[in-house]
């Protein structure tokens, strides 16, 4: 995932599996965090995010890797991280393939 949201809005991620923590990553503007894990076709997998940056006046969440959504259409998910909207990038030149809204933590 890149942060995309331009000059001095530094991103405050915190991303989870199960029980599986990466641990808060801060990114400066066009910074960028990765993982990688294995996926199992029986086993569903799912990561999910949270972000935090000054102008967002909340936290949000969002779905970054769900094998139903994810495992067949890239082995390489990358992400950038907009002001209203998240996107799936592809990784030969830089076109969404998909772009979606934030979900507010409650």
């Amino acid at each position: 995932m890149i942060n995309k949201l331009g000059v001095r809005q530094t991103i405050d991620v915190h991303c989870r599996s199960g029980n599986k923590d990466l641990g808060p990553v801060s990114l400066k503007p066009g910074a960028s965090f990765e993982f990688k894990f294995p996926t199992n076709s029986l086993i569903a997998t799912k990561y999910t995010c949270s972000f935090r940056w000054p102008d967002a006046g909340k936290e949000l969440w969002y779905d970054i890797f769900t094998s139903s959504r994810d495992a067949n259409v890239c082995n390489v998910c990358l992400w950038y991280i907009f002001d209203s909207i998240i996107c799936r990038m592809r990784l030969d030149r830089e076109e969404p393939t998909m772009c979606d809204i934030w979900n507010p933590l409650h």
